[in-house]
């Protein structure tokens, strides 16, 4: 993949990486040859790790995307996207804003509604979204909603 990457950008290209936020030795080896990151933050209140167990306290991924996200931004553009459900947490949000500002306070995060689907039974009401990007916007003004397009072109 990466010198399929380094050929195309030389072609003009912009390469993109759309990524789960948690391979950092994997984008090691390619941040050289790509033009925008666009990571994904879990939220340990929304996602729980395979390792994880079925019930009780669960391992955020904190430390694992800020790491991801101080190798993203060796490319010219990076780009935060969360997830969140009527079950994300306030704490687990501040946290995520806190870490991607510490970073690089300018880079956008997109604020993605689950959409109701499979295990995924409502969506966060209007005023909470409104609410969340209120709060967000106070420490990454860059914030955007959008709601979760794949999955409404059926691209699941």
């Amino acid at each position: 993949m990466l010198a399929l990457a380094r050929v195309l950008r030389r072609r003009g290209p912009r390469i993109t990486l759309e990524t789960h936020g948690l391979a950092t030795a994997a984008l090691e080896r390619v941040i050289d040859a790509i033009d925008v990151v666009a990571m994904d933050w879990k939220l340990a209140s929304d996602v729980r790790r395979l390792s994880d167990p079925r019930r009780g306290p669960v391992a955020d991924f904190h430390d694992d995307h800020e790491r991801f996200l101080r190798v993203a931004q060796r490319a010219p553009e990076v780009v935060v996207k969360v997830v969140v459900t009527p079950a994300s947490a306030d704490a687990e949000i501040d946290e995520m804003c806190a870490r991607i500002a510490a970073a690089d306070p300018k880079t956008p995060l997109v604020v993605q509604p689950v959409t109701p689907f499979g295990q995924a039974r409502e969506a966060p009401g209007a005023e909470r979204l409104l609410a969340l990007v209120a709060r967000i916007a106070r420490v990454l003004p860059g914030v955007r909603l959008i709601p979760q397009t794949h999955k409404l072109l059926g691209a699941l």
